[in-house]
Protein backbone atom coordinates (compact mmCIF):
# COMPACT_ATOMS: atom_id res chain seq x y z
CA UNK A 1 0.00 0.00 0.00
CA UNK A 2 2.67 2.49 0.82
CA UNK A 3 4.66 1.31 -2.47
CA UNK A 4 1.14 1.86 -4.09
CA UNK A 5 1.01 5.82 -2.43
CA UNK A 6 4.64 6.53 -3.36
CA UNK A 7 4.41 6.27 -6.98
CA UNK A 8 0.92 7.70 -7.15
CA UNK A 9 3.16 10.66 -5.37
CA UNK A 10 5.88 10.40 -8.06
CA UNK A 11 3.35 10.82 -10.89
CA UNK A 12 1.73 13.69 -9.81
CA UNK A 13 4.81 15.19 -9.22
CA UNK A 14 6.16 14.37 -11.83
CA UNK A 15 2.70 15.90 -13.47
CA UNK A 16 3.17 18.93 -11.97
CA UNK A 17 7.25 19.36 -13.12
CA UNK A 18 6.08 18.60 -16.32
CA UNK A 19 3.63 21.26 -16.53
CA UNK A 20 5.53 23.76 -14.91
CA UNK A 21 8.35 23.37 -17.35
CA UNK A 22 5.68 23.72 -20.26
CA UNK A 23 4.52 26.71 -18.63
CA UNK A 24 7.41 28.28 -18.60
CA UNK A 25 8.53 27.40 -22.07
CA UNK A 26 5.37 28.94 -22.53
CA UNK A 27 5.94 32.25 -20.85
CA UNK A 28 9.30 32.33 -22.40
CA UNK A 29 8.13 31.71 -26.00
CA UNK A 30 5.62 34.51 -25.05
CA UNK A 31 8.15 37.09 -24.32
CA UNK A 32 10.78 36.18 -26.89
CA UNK A 33 8.34 36.77 -29.68
CA UNK A 34 8.35 40.51 -28.61
CA UNK A 35 12.01 41.22 -28.88
CA UNK A 36 12.77 44.01 -31.34
CA UNK A 37 14.96 42.05 -33.67
CA UNK A 38 15.69 45.16 -36.38
CA UNK A 39 14.87 48.64 -36.58
CA UNK A 40 13.15 49.06 -40.27
CA UNK A 41 13.26 53.23 -40.15
CA UNK A 42 11.83 56.10 -37.75
CA UNK A 43 8.80 54.22 -37.06
CA UNK A 44 9.07 50.28 -37.93
CA UNK A 45 10.20 47.83 -35.99
CA UNK A 46 10.63 44.05 -36.79
CA UNK A 47 9.90 41.60 -33.67
CA UNK A 48 11.44 37.98 -33.35
CA UNK A 49 8.52 36.82 -34.37
CA UNK A 50 8.73 37.77 -37.59
CA UNK A 51 5.73 40.55 -37.44
CA UNK A 52 6.60 43.96 -38.75
CA UNK A 53 4.91 46.86 -36.81
CA UNK A 54 4.68 50.67 -37.57
CA UNK A 55 4.33 53.22 -34.67
CA UNK A 56 0.70 53.93 -34.25
CA UNK A 57 -0.35 58.21 -34.67
CA UNK A 58 3.48 59.03 -36.08
CA UNK A 59 4.79 59.83 -39.08
CA UNK A 60 8.62 60.22 -39.38
CA UNK A 61 10.33 61.27 -42.54
CA UNK A 62 11.39 59.08 -45.14
CA UNK A 63 14.61 58.13 -46.36
CA UNK A 64 16.42 60.65 -47.70
CA UNK A 65 14.25 63.52 -46.28
CA UNK A 66 15.43 65.72 -43.20
CA UNK A 67 15.79 64.20 -40.01
CA UNK A 68 15.29 60.63 -41.45
CA UNK A 69 19.16 59.00 -40.20
CA UNK A 70 18.14 60.45 -36.56
CA UNK A 71 15.15 59.38 -36.45
CA UNK A 72 16.25 55.92 -37.44
CA UNK A 73 18.72 56.00 -34.78
CA UNK A 74 16.71 57.18 -32.38
CA UNK A 75 14.49 54.38 -32.36
CA UNK A 76 16.95 51.76 -32.61
CA UNK A 77 18.80 53.19 -29.84
CA UNK A 78 15.76 52.66 -27.30
CA UNK A 79 14.01 49.61 -28.80
CA UNK A 80 17.12 47.35 -30.65
CA UNK A 81 17.27 43.97 -29.01
CA UNK A 82 14.39 45.00 -26.44
CA UNK A 83 11.26 43.42 -24.90
CA UNK A 84 8.17 45.79 -26.04
CA UNK A 85 4.20 45.39 -25.48
CA UNK A 86 2.03 46.25 -27.97
CA UNK A 87 -1.26 48.23 -27.10
CA UNK A 88 -4.29 48.90 -29.38
CA UNK A 89 -3.30 47.00 -32.70
CA UNK A 90 -4.99 47.49 -36.06
CA UNK A 91 -4.31 47.01 -39.37
CA UNK A 92 -3.89 49.80 -42.15
CA UNK A 93 -6.00 49.73 -45.06
CA UNK A 94 -2.33 48.68 -46.56
CA UNK A 95 -2.78 45.66 -43.70
CA UNK A 96 0.32 46.90 -42.01
CA UNK A 97 0.03 46.25 -37.95
CA UNK A 98 -0.51 49.44 -36.28
CA UNK A 99 0.51 50.25 -32.79
CA UNK A 100 1.21 51.78 -29.31
CA UNK A 101 4.74 50.52 -28.58
CA UNK A 102 6.13 50.17 -25.22
CA UNK A 103 9.56 49.20 -23.77
CA UNK A 104 9.55 46.63 -21.17
CA UNK A 105 13.31 47.30 -20.27
CA UNK A 106 14.29 47.44 -16.02
CA UNK A 107 16.38 50.30 -16.69
CA UNK A 108 13.51 52.02 -18.54
CA UNK A 109 11.13 51.38 -16.18
CA UNK A 110 12.77 52.63 -13.16
CA UNK A 111 14.19 55.90 -15.00
CA UNK A 112 9.93 56.26 -15.75
CA UNK A 113 9.21 55.24 -11.99
CA UNK A 114 11.89 58.20 -10.86
CA UNK A 115 10.09 60.12 -13.06
CA UNK A 116 6.49 59.67 -12.16
CA UNK A 117 6.72 60.13 -8.58
CA UNK A 118 9.61 62.28 -8.37
CA UNK A 119 10.38 64.51 -10.30
CA UNK A 120 9.12 68.05 -11.01
CA UNK A 121 6.81 67.79 -13.58
CA UNK A 122 6.55 71.68 -15.17
CA UNK A 123 10.53 70.94 -15.86
CA UNK A 124 10.52 67.58 -17.27
CA UNK A 125 6.84 67.30 -18.97
CA UNK A 126 7.77 63.92 -20.08
CA UNK A 127 10.12 61.25 -19.33
CA UNK A 128 13.78 60.41 -20.88
CA UNK A 129 13.99 58.12 -22.35
CA UNK A 130 10.20 57.47 -22.87
CA UNK A 131 8.88 53.80 -22.78
CA UNK A 132 6.42 55.02 -24.92
CA UNK A 133 8.18 54.89 -28.09
CA UNK A 134 5.59 56.95 -30.05
CA UNK A 135 5.50 59.85 -27.99
CA UNK A 136 9.22 59.80 -27.47
CA UNK A 137 10.10 60.06 -31.01
CA UNK A 138 7.29 63.24 -30.68
CA UNK A 139 8.86 64.62 -28.22
CA UNK A 140 12.34 64.42 -29.06
CA UNK A 141 11.16 66.51 -32.53
CA UNK A 142 11.37 63.51 -34.99
CA UNK A 143 8.05 62.68 -36.00
CA UNK A 144 4.66 64.21 -36.40
CA UNK A 145 1.63 63.54 -34.57
CA UNK A 146 -1.41 62.13 -37.20
CA UNK A 147 -4.41 62.62 -35.34
CA UNK A 148 -3.94 61.07 -32.06
CA UNK A 149 -5.10 63.15 -28.96
CA UNK A 150 -2.49 62.02 -26.55
CA UNK A 151 0.12 62.58 -28.84
CA UNK A 152 -0.83 66.51 -29.91
CA UNK A 153 0.66 67.64 -26.57
CA UNK A 154 3.72 66.19 -27.33
CA UNK A 155 4.00 67.70 -30.55
CA UNK A 156 3.13 71.07 -28.84
CA UNK A 157 5.83 70.71 -26.82
CA UNK A 158 8.66 69.72 -29.27
CA UNK A 159 7.22 72.23 -31.52
CA UNK A 160 7.18 75.52 -29.21
CA UNK A 161 10.90 74.10 -28.68
CA UNK A 162 11.94 73.72 -32.51
CA UNK A 163 13.14 70.92 -32.22
CA UNK A 164 14.08 68.18 -34.77
CA UNK A 165 11.96 68.33 -37.67
CA UNK A 166 10.41 71.73 -36.68
CA UNK A 167 14.33 73.16 -36.12
CA UNK A 168 15.54 75.35 -38.93
CA UNK A 169 17.02 72.92 -40.42
CA UNK A 170 14.54 71.24 -42.16
CA UNK A 171 11.58 74.36 -42.10
CA UNK A 172 13.36 76.60 -44.35
CA UNK A 173 12.12 80.32 -44.26
CA UNK A 174 14.07 81.12 -47.79
CA UNK A 175 15.70 79.07 -50.76
CA UNK A 176 19.28 78.36 -50.49
CA UNK A 177 19.55 79.53 -53.74
CA UNK A 178 18.31 83.29 -54.37
CA UNK A 179 16.80 82.45 -57.99
CA UNK A 180 14.80 79.62 -56.67
CA UNK A 181 11.78 80.54 -55.38
CA UNK A 182 8.98 78.35 -56.80
CA UNK A 183 7.65 76.34 -52.83
CA UNK A 184 6.76 72.55 -53.04
CA UNK A 185 4.73 71.40 -50.74
CA UNK A 186 3.43 67.83 -50.19
CA UNK A 187 -0.33 67.86 -48.06
CA UNK A 188 -1.99 64.46 -47.29
CA UNK A 189 0.51 62.80 -49.91
CA UNK A 190 -0.93 65.77 -52.37
CA UNK A 191 2.20 67.32 -54.05
CA UNK A 192 1.21 71.29 -54.83
CA UNK A 193 3.80 74.22 -56.31
CA UNK A 194 3.22 78.12 -54.86
CA UNK A 195 4.91 80.88 -56.97
CA UNK A 196 5.59 83.90 -55.25
CA UNK A 197 2.41 86.18 -56.26
CA UNK A 198 0.10 82.93 -55.62
CA UNK A 199 -2.47 84.84 -52.48
CA UNK A 200 -1.39 82.25 -49.70
CA UNK A 201 2.49 81.99 -50.77
CA UNK A 202 3.86 83.44 -47.62
CA UNK A 203 1.78 81.04 -45.31
CA UNK A 204 2.86 78.29 -47.41
CA UNK A 205 5.54 76.21 -45.11
CA UNK A 206 8.78 74.55 -46.45
CA UNK A 207 9.49 71.42 -44.28
CA UNK A 208 12.01 69.17 -46.13
CA UNK A 209 11.73 66.29 -43.21
CA UNK A 210 8.48 65.90 -45.31
CA UNK A 211 9.46 65.98 -48.74
CA UNK A 212 8.49 69.96 -49.71
CA UNK A 213 11.35 71.67 -51.38
CA UNK A 214 12.04 74.88 -53.45
CA UNK A 215 12.40 75.01 -57.08
CA UNK A 216 14.02 76.99 -59.36
CA UNK A 217 11.63 76.82 -62.70
CA UNK A 218 7.64 75.30 -63.13
CA UNK A 219 9.54 72.94 -65.33
CA UNK A 220 11.51 71.49 -62.50
CA UNK A 221 8.23 71.67 -60.19
CA UNK A 222 6.13 69.70 -62.45
CA UNK A 223 9.07 66.82 -63.44
CA UNK A 224 9.32 66.47 -59.89
CA UNK A 225 5.37 65.41 -59.67
CA UNK A 226 4.19 68.36 -58.22
CA UNK A 227 1.25 70.54 -59.73
CA UNK A 228 0.39 74.23 -59.31
CA UNK A 229 -2.11 74.71 -56.50
CA UNK A 230 -5.68 75.61 -57.24
CA UNK A 231 -5.09 78.67 -54.64
CA UNK A 232 -2.81 80.20 -57.03
CA UNK A 233 -4.20 82.74 -59.91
Amino acid sequence: MIKLKKSWLIILLSFFLLSLILNLVFIYDSWHRNIVVKVVDGDSLDLADGRRIRLLGIDTPEKENCMYDQARAFLQKLASGKHVRLKNSVKDSYGRLLANVIVEDFPVWINYLNWRYFSNKSLHPYPDPDPYLNRGLIVAGLARDTGSKILKQAEIFSKDRQLGIWSGECIQLAPANSDCQIKGNIRQDVKSYYLPDCPNYQQVIVNTAYGDNWFCSVDEATKAGFSKSPGCR
